[in-house]
């Protein structure tokens, strides 16, 4: 909290200063022009990163054991205005800011707003208070984040699918489906000449961020496709009033205040061994050599103000997590970030709640669940007294430099 105080301070002195010439546009233009990220030198070490690198302190909520929480790689997390929290797995969860249980969002059936088969974690709209939840068939169906059932979305729009990728200011990020099974020769870039769009709740677009890259294509040498784990975004809120977002085959992570105003934010620098975009291009639709096929990998990002940590893969026993601070350059990834910031939490296992996609950035804090039995292992201490080790998960919250 005192950084963000320091930070707007700082505007507040520019503003005043210079004989009145700089505006606060500028200052803020300032704030969110872009920066580097350089992993052109990066490497796999068996030594665990330091979480000090990129977090400021630990706050640990305990999570209620009314409800048995499952393999922690199908949760995912999310949090509204009043702090309350959801646990997104089978069903949707939600837990009062100190971990109490409150109640399921929807009941799984066939009856009127229930879901059937839910698929893919929820789409939040916390300006709204609402949620999207995709069930089976080709329906989205809508939830207040009290439980209310408030309508449904058809999925279908002509002979593609409308598919939502995430919300944020009120506006709804999507993309169409393109055709994703290509004929054997056929000549694509999956990618579409848009990676999103985004449509205000008029349903007006009032964005589209073009693949400034579709002239690279890849011939698909059969039926189907790779899809990525975890969609074709990565994206989360630095603040209440900046968010991000990266297409996940591109070098550059956007940013925007209000998506009429969209630019790049990290611009990032990878080495010549690494794959570049017509690699991803041609993975999708598997039409690479062997030798190819052994490219070293930029997997996942997720951006800070301050930095971005990123997952990297060299092959199949070296691969992990590293942090690279904005406009430096990242040394080493591992596969575990030690914890030196309080006696509490263990190692944190970065490299597999970034594949999975369930860390939750959100206005300056970074979420994600340990199991507790790890608070139980050597070198870790338990932060509550009613702990064990068949207890349920705690909700680990990191606050970021």
């Amino acid at each position: 909290m005192r950084k963000q105080s320091f930070c707007w301070m700082a505007i507040a002195v520019l503003l005043c200063s210079c004989g009145g010439k700089t505006t606060r546009q500028e200052v803020e233009d300032e704030i969110i022009s872009p920066r580097m990220i350089d992993l052109s030198e990066v490497r796999y070490s068996d030594t665990p990163q330091l979480l000090s690198a990129f977090v400021d302190s630990i706050e640990y909520i305990r999570i209620s054991d009314t409800l048995l929480i499952p393999d922690l790689r199908k949760v995912h997390l999310a949090e509204d205005a009043k702090g309350n929290v959801y646990l997104d797995f089978d069903k949707i969860y939600k837990y009062t800011a100190d971990g109490r249980f409150v109640q399921s969002l929807f009941k799984i059936g066939e009856g009127p707003g229930e879901v059937n088969v839910k698929y893919e974690p929820g789409i939040y709209n916390m300006c709204e208070h609402t949620v999207w939840v995709q069930k089976y068939g080709e329906q989205y169906s809508k939830y207040t984040l009290d439980g209310e059932f408030v309508g449904s979305m058809n999925r279908k729009t002509g002979i593609t699918n409308f598919n939502l990728l995430a919300c944020w200011n009120n506006g709804e990020l999507f993309r169409y489906e393109s055709d994703m099974n290509p004929q054997k020769g056929d000549v694509v870039n999956l990618d579409s000449a848009y990676f999103f769009k985004v449509r205000d709740k008029n349903g007006k677009i009032v964005y589209q961020l073009p693949n400034y890259h579709f002239d690279i294509k890849a011939t698909s040498p059969g039926h189907g496709t790779i899809l990525t784990l975890g969609g074709p975004i990565d994206y989360g809120e630095i603040s209440k009033s900046l968010f991000w977002v990266k297409p996940i085959h591109v070098d550059t992570v956007y940013c925007t205040t209000d998506w009429t105003d969209v630019r790049p934010y990290y611009i990032i620098r990878k080495n010549d061994k690494a794959a570049d975009y017509e690699w991803y291009v041609r993975m999708q639709v598997g039409d690479l050599t062997r030798e190819d096929a052994g490219k070293e990998q930029l997997t996942s990002v997720c951006a800070f103000q301050s930095g971005m940590l990123f997952g990297y893969l060299f092959d199949r026993q070296q691969f992990g997590v590293g942090f690279c601070q904005a406009n430096g350059k990242a040394g080493a990834v591992s596969k575990v970030f030690k914890n030196d910031v309080d006696g509490y939490c263990p190692s944190l296992d970065m490299w597999q709640a970034m594949g999975y996609k369930i860390l939750y950035p959100r206005n300056g804090y970074l979420y994600l669940l340990v199991d507790a039995f790890k608070f139980f292992e050597e070198g870790a201490k338990s932060p509550f007294a009613d702990l064990t080790e068949d207890s349920n998960p705690v909700l680990v919250k990191l606050k970021l430099k």
